[in-house]
């Protein structure tokens, strides 16, 4: 039972599920007005949960989605395993990390007032 808990506890993995993570983003290839939705979506989920790794995961699949870590690697300066570990569930990429890959893929990082409730 404990190793069920301590599995459930862990952090999201994007090689948990490899034929889904494969079919999303050939899905978001091929519907490509998606991928703001769905970054916008994982954003308010972190503003909400505070789930770092859940938030990283979806940049990481927009980034793969986009790009791929290959051809994102020499746009951000970073080696593509460096960009693995930035962007994985135990990852804690700087901001400047952050702006680099944003940058690569054509986005950028807007803020905005918190409306009021």
């Amino acid at each position: 039972m404990k190793a069920v808990e301590t599995q459930i506890k862990s952090k999201p993995r994007p090689d948990a599920f490899p034929e889904f993570n494969a079919f999303f983003i050939e899905r978001l290839r091929q519907h490509p007005e998606d991928i703001e939705q769905y970054l916008e979506i994982a954003a308010e989920d972190f503003e909400k949960d505070r789930d770092t790794s859940a938030f990283l995961l979806a940049f990481r699949v927009i980034a793969e989605t986009k790009e791929g870590m290959t051809s994102l690697a020499p746009k951000t300066n970073l080696s593509r395993q460096a960009l693995y570990k930035a962007l994985s569930a135990d990852g804690n990429p700087r901001l400047e990390t952050i702006w680099s890959i944003l940058n690569a893929l054509g986005d950028s990082l807007t803020i905005r007032p918190i409306k009021a409730k």
